[in-house]
């Protein structure tokens, strides 16, 4: 695991697991996804920056953003990728279903503390 910082807050990667280990103090750990709903609820303090955010400028959070520089990619590469990205925007609705049902998550109360 290598350490970085930044202003002064230093960071590492690491599994859930090791991160969580490591908990205490002044020492904090960022989870992500499936990590983050599993340890929802053991700790004294926790923020869903999703929630946090909405709340300070009253607009969805964005997760993800693919980026790539102009020029590197063909145009063969440049439409599998657009056509990669609007087949998630069209199948969002199943795709969250097949997860929901994959974790076997039966109602909205549920979900929200996973």
């Amino acid at each position: 695991m290598r350490g970085r910082s930044w202003k002064g807050v230093k960071y590492h990667r690491a599994a859930a697991e090791d991160a969580l280990s490591r908990v205490s103090g002044s020492t904090a750990a960022l989870l992500i996804g499936d990590s983050a709903r599993a340890a929802r609820g053991k700790y004294g303090y926790e923020l869903d920056l999703a929630e946090a955010w909405a709340a300070a400028v009253h607009q969805p959070m964005v997760f993800a953003v693919w980026a790539i520089r102009k020029g590197r990619l063909t145009p063969a590469q440049r439409e599998e990728l657009l056509s990669t990205f609007q087949r998630g925007i069209d199948e969002r609705r199943v795709l969250a279903r097949s997860w929901i049902d994959e974790r076997g998550i039966r109602s909205e109360k549920e979900l929200r503390l996973r």
